[in-house]
């Protein structure tokens, strides 16, 4: 892109772009999360933006740039999602193991009232109660979850580490009361 071939709209500069380094953003996507309908989701989300913000560009080197660095960034946030459904893992394998059976059955039951596994969320403390759903159904980190409730970090993981004992212990007993 020289002096003569300004670009004066944002359709131009969209075709432009696109047929210029449309290859290339796409390869760095797919590079950078090795799946191709992500990679493509990323690719129509940087244009989306190019044509959005439409900024102004010096040259070919500028515009790359800024494609690249767009792409890069929406690659971040791929990741940052990715994390945050993936949470955290506990140190204690048990906490991992009763983590694990808890994520399967609040991804599977969260929105049926009747599930057992909620029954049993109803007996948990009010506090409790907040923490595991935080934390399973909205999936927030337990970092996360400390700056909304304004809890020191390791409480939170502490009461959450307990609300899963709980938890387990009414699963096994079929109870739902405490021993």
């Amino acid at each position: 892109m020289d002096s003569e071939d300004c670009i004066i709209n944002r359709k131009d500069l969209l075709e432009y772009a696109i047929r210029t380094f449309g290859g290339d953003v796409y390869r760095f996507a797919l590079s950078q999360v090795l799946r191709r309908h992500t990679a493509e989701d990323i690719y129509q989300e940087v244009f989306v933006a190019l044509y959005q913000s439409a900024p102004l560009f010096h040259d070919d080197e500028h515009l790359k740039r800024w494609l690249f660095k767009t792409a890069s960034h929406r690659c971040k946030r791929f990741f940052h999602e990715q994390s945050r459904r993936t949470k955290e893992i506990l140190v204690d394998p048990t906490d991992y193991t009763e983590a694990a059976f808890l994520q399967n059955a609040c991804d599977e039951s969260h929105h049926d009232e009747e599930s057992e596994i909620w029954n049993f969320v109803e007996k948990l403390s009010p506090n409790q109660r907040k923490l595991i759903y935080l934390f399973y159904v909205e999936q927030y980190t337990t970092k996360e979850i400390a700056e909304m409730t304004n809890m020191p970090h390791n409480t939170v993981r502490t009461n959450l580490r307990r609300a899963r004992q709980t938890l387990r212990r009414y699963l096994e007993d079929g109870r739902g009361h405490e021993h």
